[in-house]
């Protein structure tokens, strides 16, 4: 049994965690199936990965090369059957085929006679499953998930499905064609529908594209938070100000009635000032009169 990927990084990953006496793994590109005999596969499997291929024939091709007669290649893929879930699939820098399931049969069709289509789905779990965990503690098993069978009307891209929710849509395909009836090597995909295929240049300036707009959502959050605490420190000293605003307004109505005081008081002096005045007065009159000579 041969484990194949591109990045060495995952082979010797696989290598470390996924060790068995009848299993090895290599680094090869699918677009480059070399090194094995013909029709030395029992079965051939991919999952999700596909759609990150840049040339789909190639594998195919190579894929039938390597089948027994009696074979079988299973590959799960994207479920594109809605414009919600093409968009999704659009905005991935990494998914190249943005093929829907009957693009993915047409294709197959071309290499083999018996194709067998199933709709991966989980929607009997009840909720969305928590991808982010392990199996051990997520809690799914193989029974989380079911099989449907799918017919050719069910491969129809439709403006939005309302089915339940679909992982992949799997193809079993059986039965390769005679060398005389599948496209000839380097052959180009021949697209049925919507169904496109971009190149790894188109991918890259997305991904350089999806990268800067990071970097600015980035900068973004940081001029935002720059913001924020120049905004705070603005509230607190416009309530420093409004603080010693009130702080002045009582201070001078304070200052305003201190001075009604003091000119009360002053008022208050002066008309005292007058009655002494006028008790001298009376004490004077009283003291001449009291001075003056008889007879004169």
């Amino acid at each position: 049994m041969w484990g194949v990927d591109n990045s060495s990084a995952a082979v010797a990953f696989s290598r470390r965690h996924f060790v068995r006496p009848n299993l090895q793994f290599l680094v090869m590109n699918l677009e480059e199936l070399a090194g094995f005999p013909a029709q030395s596969f029992d079965a051939i499997f991919s999952s999700n990965t596909l759609e990150h291929v840049p040339d789909i024939e190639r594998f195919f091709h190579g894929a039938w090369y390597l089948l027994k007669s009696d074979g079988v290649l299973v590959i799960a893929v994207p479920p594109i059957t809605n414009d919600r879930l093409r968009g999704l699939n659009i905005d991935n820098p990494y998914h190249l085929n943005i093929w829907t399931p009957r693009q993915w049969h047409a294709t197959l069709r071309r290499y083999f006679s018996d194709i067998q289509v199933y709709g991966h789905g989980y929607g009997r779990l009840g909720n969305t499953p928590d991808w982010s965990q392990s199996p051990a503690t997520s809690g799914l098993t193989e029974r989380s998930f079911h099989f449907e069978p799918m017919l050719m009307d069910d491969l129809v891209y439709v403006p939005e499905s309302l089915d339940e929710p679909t992982l992949t849509t799997i193809f079993v395909a059986r039965q390769p064609l005679p060398v005389d009836e599948i496209p000839p090597p380097g052959s180009a995909a021949v697209l049925v529908d919507h169904s496109f295929t971009r190149s790894l240049t188109e991918a890259a300036i997305q991904l350089d594209v999806k990268r800067q707009i990071k970097q600015l959502q980035a900068h973004l959050q940081h001029y935002s938070q720059h913001v924020a605490v120049l905004d705070t420190r603005l509230h607190q000293a416009q309530a420093q100000h409004d603080l010693v605003q009130r702080t002045l307004a009582e201070a001078q109505q304070h200052a305003a009635h201190l001075e009604a005081e003091l000119a009360r008081k002053n008022q208050h002096i002066l008309h005292l000032e007058s009655q002494l005045r006028q008790i001298e007065r009376g004490r004077l009159m009283r003291l001449l009169r009291l001075l003056r000579v008889p007879g004169r």
